[in-house]
């Protein structure tokens, strides 16, 4: 989770003390790595996943997802 392109939600994560599992399991994914390939920017989010992101963080959808500044 080092090069994320998402870094706030990797640090929701940690505050939340949670794990790519606990984020796939709340998204309904199958496993860890399609949570992965999203916060590498390798798959998209989509509209529904967004917004659980948001509300479960309860956190405004331009925060959560900013992306890292290269």
């Amino acid at each position: 989770m080092k090069n994320t392109l998402y870094p706030e939600i990797v640090s929701q994560m940690i505050k939340n003390n949670e794990n790519l599992q606990d984020i796939a399991n709340l998204l309904s994914l199958k496993n860890i790595s399609q949570v992965s390939r999203r916060l590498d920017g390798k798959v998209d989010w989509s509209i529904s996943e967004a917004e659980i992101l948001c509300k479960h963080y309860n956190i405004d959808f331009w925060e959560l997802f900013k992306r890292k500044e290269d």
